[in-house]
């Protein structure tokens, strides 16, 4: 168990060290400067987009309003490691962890709006009406054409999140609050089971620095694709529309593309609206 937990550590070492962490960073600078600093230029239409009013459905209900979209997805990637990590940083690194975790966070989310906008694009329908499902693998097969590489992405993120960092999650929660709750998170989580929380640790940062480097192999190349869907979403905008995905061969290929709809002007959505 301890070789494999050191050749392990070494491999995280100069994977994370030398390979993946400066192509995340080179990768969130040219998205910076391609989208013309997307991240913080847009930051108004991102508060109006995050209160604006839902629209009912055909049916008369509501889905599910942007803000509560907003919420559910930050809900979705804040966790244990959210706050163990930081903890861990500033005591590993002083407060000056806080300034770079800052500024990776600023670079990297134009990545992360060009991963989100090729999610929208790619998406597909599910089975109940008014639903989708999408995400990475999706625009890796539909974008890309590459579906060994979306199902790549997917074993890769089934095994990252559906028991690495639940095992290092629940040794988190056990570890810091009452021992009351260790039966329950052990029973809940397969991966608590494992006996060497080092080589949990570690494994997931082997399956989440390989995740992470399929994501960027996809979204890099399909990075113009996410470009020409913003500028065509601002000249909507300017245009006096609520901006939607209207299909223009100029912008992507349709052949890897389910969902689109008509453009409508303010005035047309309000009328049906009443």
């Amino acid at each position: 168990m301890d070789a494999l937990d050191s050749a392990i550590v070494h491999i995280n070492d100069v994977f994370w060290t030398w390979l993946l962490i400066p192509i995340v960073i080179a990768a969130g600078l040219y998205f910076t400067r391609r989208s013309r600093i997307v991240q913080l230029r847009l930051l108004p239409e991102m508060f109006r987009s995050i209160t604006e009013r839902t629209e009912a459905g055909e049916d008369g209900k509501r889905p599910v309003s942007a803000f509560g979209a907003f919420t559910i997805s930050a809900a979705a990637r804040v966790g244990t490691g959210n706050i163990a990590g930081v903890a861990a940083a500033i005591t590993l690194g002083g407060p000056g962890a806080v300034f770079w975790m800052w500024l990776m966070a600023i670079v990297g989310s134009a990545s992360a709006f060009v991963e989100s906008t090729l999610a929208q694009l790619y998406k597909v329908r599910d089975r109940e009406p008014g639903t989708f499902r999408g995400g990475p693998a999706y625009y890796m097969e539909r974008g890309l054409g590459r579906r060994w590489m979306g199902a790549l992405f997917a074993v890769v993120i089934t095994l990252t999140f559906g028991f690495v960092f639940n095992a290092v999650q629940s040794n988190t929660i056990v570890a810091t609050g009452k021992r009351s709750l260790s039966a329950l998170v052990l029973v809940a989580v397969f991966g608590g089971a494992l006996g060497s929380l080092t080589l949990v640790w570690n494994l997931a940062d082997v399956f989440m620095g390989v995740m992470a480097l399929v994501n960027l192999a996809a979204i890099i190349p399909l990075g113009a694709v996410a470009f020409r869907l913003l500028d065509d979403y601002q000249r909507q905008r300017r245009a006096g529309n609520d901006p939607v995905y209207v299909h223009n061969p100029d912008i992507a290929d349709a052949s890897g593309i389910e969902c689109w709809q008509e453009s409508r002007t303010r005035e047309s959505a309000s009328e049906t609206t009443d």
